[in-house]
């Protein structure tokens, strides 16, 4: 039995099987839908799945910060799009559909999925020390 002060050694194979698991799970998985745009009352409305958005509920001055940069985003979207990107999305319909450009808005949702930061942060940690 190995007590709690013992370090835990891991063959190689673990962690080729970790690595394999990984490209296996990736390529599995498809394609990943990060957004979708849609028109909502005469507006394009240009969805986009954000990993990680910060709480608006929670008063620390980082997470505040952080709602109010969001905020600011949502905010000047349409002006920055309508400066750069209008003309090019209006002539190209083919590649950027059939969509109103000139009245753009953007919604930003969390993503929602598994989260292995802790196995992630293990494969990290044997790709760097290549154990015997």
């Amino acid at each position: 039995m190995i007590s709690s002060g013992e370090p835990i050694y891991l063959g190689r194979e673990c962690f080729f099987v970790v690595r394999w698991l990984f490209v296996v799970i990736a390529l599995l998985s498809g394609v990943a839908r990060a957004g979708w745009i849609e028109d909502r009352d005469g507006a394009t409305v240009i969805h986009v799945k954000v990993f990680d958005l910060p709480d608006p509920s929670r008063q620390e001055a980082s997470e505040r910060a952080d709602v109010a940069a969001i905020s600011e985003f949502k905010r000047r979207f349409p002006l920055v799009f309508a400066e750069k990107y209008a003309d090019v999305y209006k002539a190209n319909p083919e590649t950027y559909g059939r969509f109103n450009w000139d009245n753009v808005e953007v919604e930003l949702h969390q993503f929602s999925g598994i989260r292995l930061k802790v196995l992630a942060n293990a494969l990290v940690w044997a790709t760097y020390w290549r154990l015997p």
